[in-house]
């Protein structure tokens, strides 16, 4: 998921340095039941979250533009359990005492997959998670896969690269268990960190579409909707009834389940795309028509975001349906102020606190100041609190007296991330409308990273706490995927000038081309003669580090020859934009990459697969696609997908943070690779 300053395959079980191997199921780690102080009944926990990144989409089921850390692990994980847990401690490994099912069991040569559910687990209006939940998910992921954020489309040779392109039936045996028959044999480690950790069980509570006359708004052969998303105007009045896609059927079980494609490598599912071609057939292709309707309702009500805790209201009585610890009780998007219940109907351990509240700041003076004067239990600090260091062996090792003295402990944090920001190859924005065409050209890009300081923005924007990004695989923490040592474009004015002058740039800032045409000395396809390298980059603003960064990508690039124009916008801006499909942006900085989450195997599918949803720049390169087939499948390692995605620069890779997670007196604080957030666990 994206990762604000926030989805290698070597098929193995063993631990790796600070206990990476993910498929490795974490089922020792207990759940704080002692020692918890008589004051925890009436605690309220405080947290500041991440600056100036309000929780914004409570539904678990959301495109690419939602799809942030902010609002999976710190908002909907907390009222929506997955079906399967990772992180917990130094780990970030399957975790089956906080999943809702016992560890997959993999049989028929790793092309069945027997799913059990654990008894106890409720929703809040007191029926049982069950199967159905399941299949529920499943079946808005087949009519509509291109609104989920995590899905990637079959390769153009046919190969499918997750749910639900590879499931050929689903069958329900009884209330508690799910059988997945697959197309063909699979990783167990890479299906069960990569495709049912995607999974969140939803409640039949939710199975609902529009009704009255506003359901015509819904065109007869394409359910999907013609004007705007808005609560009033897509959804008419809430049905109480089932509209039929909870159930026990998998929409994909007729003749054949979702396998045509068109020349650009995208299923066709009826209820999804416009025209006539459809893969859910015989009875099935009603049940998708209802599906999509569901799916549209619970969109429609996602979106309105100014009632999703007013009580009484619809909006209200669908988020109140939650299997988690907590349930939201007050929620103000405009000033980032929440707050959550403890659920009582929950089947894992109760919360000790009696309430968790987020403490907004919208800046990191604003942010420190709450820990400063105590007025949160957790925070964290911002780099420029703390001295400039030299090495990252002294990582923790100071500690603000201010904070101190407030009884605060500091625990760092390496997140399960590779930094990067998008370039657009779809842009007709920059370079007088012709940047798609230069970013096109592996010279072009290979010279902005050997403009693009690393080394430098750690040391002045960081004050060293932070470490190179190489490639697609994480540097840190420390594990067994990663090979690359070093960057392969290190920083190098003279190189990116020789690179581009080579290719018939001039040497002025902003170059232009002198050469047009194909051939090796030439500029490339469809760059006219006098093109000017002039483009925007786009930033999310909120972060020190990251406006100083972008500074030195302005003043380093414009050594080569390439003139950058910098605006700083909101967070959700920036990452809407990127997600927009849109022609109209060059680059877009939201400020941290990735976070292998809930692709916890970098395996590099939902990035850089072509026409994945979370690919935001439209790379496509296809032996980039056909080496990602091969770590999901076999036949290549990773350190060779890594080594050469890594050549292709396909992203601008930047540096990555330590995150300096603050915390007072509280025990069972998990501060974790994959930032999972469990204040339910926290006791004094």
């Amino acid at each position: 998921m994206l990762f604000f300053l926030k989805s290698l395959l070597r098929l193995s079980t063993r631990r790796l340095g600070l206990t990476l191997a993910v498929a490795a199921i974490v089922s020792s780690l207990a759940v704080p039941v002692a020692n918890a102080a008589p004051s925890d009944a009436n605690w309220v926990i405080k947290v500041a979250p991440p600056t100036s990144s309000t929780p914004s989409w409570i539904f678990p089921f959301q495109s690419g533009d939602t799809f942030t850390i902010t609002n999976i692990n710190y908002f909907q994980n907390l009222m929506y359990r997955p079906l399967y847990w990772f992180g917990t401690g130094t780990t970030n490994a399957l975790n089956t005492s906080l999943s809702l099912a016992t560890a997959p069991v993999y049989s028929n040569a790793n092309k069945t997959v027997t799913i059990t559910l654990k008894s106890g687990y409720k929703w809040s209006d007191g029926s049982a998670v069950r199967a159905q939940d399941v299949i529920f998910w499943l079946n808005l992921l087949a009519t509509n896969p291109g609104f989920w954020a995590g899905y990637v489309p079959p390769l153009k040779d046919g190969t499918p690269l997750g749910l639900p392109d590879l499931l050929s039936s689903v069958t329900v045996p009884n209330a508690s268990t799910v059988v997945l028959n697959l197309s063909r044999a699979v990783s167990p480690d890479w299906f069960t960190s990569n495709q049912l950790s995607q999974v969140t069980p939803m409640p039949q509570a939710w199975d609902i579409e529009p009704t009255g006359t506003v359901a015509t708004n819904f065109p007869a052969r394409r359910p999907g909707l013609t004007g705007s998303l808005s609560a009033v105007g897509n959804r008419g009045t809430l049905a109480t009834q089932s509209a039929g896609c909870w159930g026990t059927n998998w929409v994909g079980n007729g003749n054949h389940g979702p396998s045509s494609r068109v020349a650009d490598g995208q299923n066709l599912y009826g209820a999804d795309l416009s025209g006539t071609t459809t893969v859910v057939t015989n009875a099935n292709a009603t049940q998708a028509f209802h599906c999509a309707y569901v799916r549209y309702t619970l969109r429609s009500y996602a979106y309105d975001r100014a009632n999703y805790a007013t009580a009484g209201t619809g909006t209200a009585r669908i988020w109140g349906v939650t299997d988690g610890p907590w349930r939201l009780k007050t929620y103000s998007y405009t000033s980032g102020a929440i707050s959550f219940s403890p659920s009582s109907t929950y089947g894992g351990a109760k919360p000790f606190g009696k309430e968790l509240q987020f403490v907004p700041c919208t800046t990191n003076d604003s942010c420190f100041n709450l820990m400063a004067n105590g007025q949160v239990d957790s925070g964290r600090l911002p780099l420029k609190f703390v001295p400039p260091i030299t090495s990252l062996a002294r990582v923790g090792t100071f500690q603000p007296k201010a904070l101190r003295t407030k009884g605060y402990t500091l625990s760092p944090l390496y997140s399960w991330v590779t930094n990067y920001f998008p370039m657009n190859f779809q842009s007709s924005q920059g370079a007088n409308g012709k940047a798609k065409f230069i970013f096109a050209q592996q010279y072009f890009r290979q010279a902005l990273q050997y403009l693009t300081d690393q080394k430098s923005m750690i040391a002045k924007h960081m004050n060293g706490y932070g470490y190179e990004t190489y490639g697609p695989i994480p540097a840190k923490p420390a594990n067994g995927y990663t090979k690359l040592t070093r960057s392969l474009y290190p920083y190098n004015v003279a190189a990116a000038k020789s690179l581009l002058q080579n290719h018939g740039w001039s040497s002025a800032t902003p170059a232009t081309c002198l050469r047009p045409g194909t051939a090796a000395n030439q500029c490339g396809a469809g760059i006219p003669q006098g093109t000017p390298l002039q483009f925007n980059l786009e930033f999310a603003s909120g972060s020190d580090v990251l406006t100083g960064m972008v500074n030195s990508l302005h003043t380093t690039w414009a050594a080569g020859g390439i003139s950058l124009t910098l605006t700083s916008v909101s967070y959700d801006t920036v990452v809407g934009d990127a997600f927009s499909g849109s022609t109209s942006w060059d680059f877009a900085n939201w400020g941290g990459g990735w976070l292998y989450a809930p692709d916890y195997l970098p395996t590099g599918e939902p990035m850089f697969a072509t026409g994945s949803a979370a690919n935001t720049g439209g790379f496509s390169n296809a032996t980039v696609d056909a080496m990602i087939k091969g770590t999901l499948f076999g036949g290549v390692t990773l350190a060779s997908y890594e080594n050469y995605t890594a050549s292709q620069v396909p992203v601008i890779w930047m540096p990555s943070t330590v995150t300096l997670v603050e915390y007072r007196g509280i025990k069972g604080h998990d501060a974790n690779p994959l930032d999972t957030f469990t204040p339910e666990l926290w006791h004094h």
